[in-house]
């Protein structure tokens, strides 16, 4: 069995912006799909919407301070959101991965390194 170790705030940080952004971008009657995978190398946590996507061309962007898609001006926000997610993951040595395509939806997929189990199971 795969264990990670890691800062419980910062990864409370980390999973509730990524899905406050997810419900802020979906419509109302949406679902959003969080999953979790702890596998021998790497964890995994995903949250998937069918939301308002993001642009290639604004995926650089969006993790600087108070920067927003450019599809964003009808949400409320300051832009901190996702600035603040990468400072957490870098403290706690993962990335985050992105997947979206404008009007279909957004994949946000944490990485975090998991650690060796001290029994060998």
């Amino acid at each position: 069995t795969a264990q990670i170790e890691s800062d419980p705030r910062l990864l409370r940080i980390v999973v509730r912006n990524l899905i406050s952004n997810a419900a802020k971008f979906s419509k109302p009657d949406t679902d959003i799909l969080i999953r979790m995978e702890v596998l021998p190398r790497e964890t995994f946590i995903e949250v998937i919407d069918s939301g308002q996507g993001i642009s290639p061309e604004d995926y650089r962007s969006i993790f600087e301070l108070f920067e927003r898609g450019g599809n964003a001006s009808h949400v409320q926000g300051f832009g901190l959101g996702l600035s603040i997610v990468k400072q957490c993951l870098a403290l706690l040595n993962g990335k985050l991965e992105i997947e979206s395509e404008v009007n279909r939806g957004t994949k946000m997929r944490v990485l975090l390194p998991s650690m060796e189990n001290a029994h060998g199971a």
